[in-house]
């Protein structure tokens, strides 16, 4: 597993609960969050808005069981990448689309949607101690199920 970005620098995810005690998966960024890294010789910045909502993994609890990887946590900085990727369908959608802030990120730029589950593999693998299984079968999971949540809605309260 050879990683296609190289991370340069990124922010702590600060976040707190949407609505405590209502759905514990639902955050929000506390403060705006970047990430800069490299790819294919481009340096890259892309900043989350503060206020930005996501779930911090999308994983079945019958998965969570099988592979050990929780949502939260060391996951929270690959999935508010990964969420934020989604949402904006490759951090391309408009301020207000579906409920979202804009993404910062150099005039142009775009992500496909494989090249966002390859950010979130790659930060995984990063960013926590999780081993080679555990992160490539969170890769295939969303190369297999995300397409019908890429451009979606943003979480329901």
């Amino acid at each position: 597993m050879s990683a296609k970005f190289e991370l340069i620098d990124v922010d702590e995810v600060k976040c707190h609960p949407v609505i405590p005690g209502h759905n514990p998966r639902l955050v929000e960024l506390d403060e705006p969050c970047h990430i800069v890294f490299k790819r294919d010789g481009l340096t890259v910045k892309i900043v989350a808005p503060e206020g930005f909502v996501w779930d911090q993994a999308s994983i079945p609890y019958t998965a969570i069981s099988i592979i050990r990887v929780l949502p939260g946590g060391a996951m929270n900085l690959a999935s508010l990448w990964h969420d934020g990727g989604y949402r904006t369908k490759g951090f391309r959608k408009t301020h207000g689309q579906h409920g979202i802030q804009d993404f910062e990120l150099p005039e142009g730029y775009t992500m496909s949607r494989k090249d966002v589950d390859l950010l979130f593999r790659d930060l995984m693998a990063y960013t926590t101690s999780y081993n080679r299984f555990q992160i490539a079968t969170c890769y295939m999971a969303v190369r297999l199920a995300g397409r019908k949540y890429y451009g979606g809605d943003a979480p329901k309260f």
